[in-house]
């Protein structure tokens, strides 16, 4: 399989089918969410550590980053096509600003519903997937 394996005008799928470049907003995402489910600390953990590509600056998205790789013309799962998800939501790196001086459990997250579409929040107690993103820029079809 090439570099550029499939492409949309929006998208590109790049690395061997592994990394979906949103051309539109400049961010490299992977296919496809965690198969874990972490707490907020743990999700922003398992992004810093995460390697895709031989690229090793992934981060964990915040709201308008995740929401942009939603579509609201597709159901499970709400995403573009191209992107895969393994159901269920999807942290951000976005806190609630009621709960912006709490600490611990006490604090909240918004996620993303990959098969809704559903944007909520929650507790910080709780398990939910995770999926990186990096700042790789535009990617043109067929490079």
């Amino acid at each position: 399989m090439s570099n550029e394996a499939i492409a949309t005008q929006r998208h590109v799928l790049i690395h061997d089918g592994q990394i979906v470049v949103d051309n539109e907003t400049g961010l490299w995402w992977p296919v496809n969410d965690s198969d874990e489910w972490f707490t907020p600390d743990e999700a922003a953990k398992f992004c810093e550590d995460f390697r895709l590509g031989d690229y090793n600056d992934w981060f964990q998205p915040n709201l308008q980053q995740l929401e942009s790789i939603r579509s609201t013309d597709h159901y499970e799962p709400a995403l573009f096509p191209l992107f895969k998800s393994n159901g269920g939501w999807v942290w951000t790196s976005t806190q609630t600003p009621w709960t912006k001086d709490e600490k611990g459990s006490a604090r909240s997250f918004f996620f993303v519903g990959m098969g809704s579409g559903y944007v909520g929040n929650d507790y910080a107690s709780s398990r939910f997937r995770v999926r990186p993103c990096r700042v790789g820029g535009p990617v043109p079809a067929g490079q």
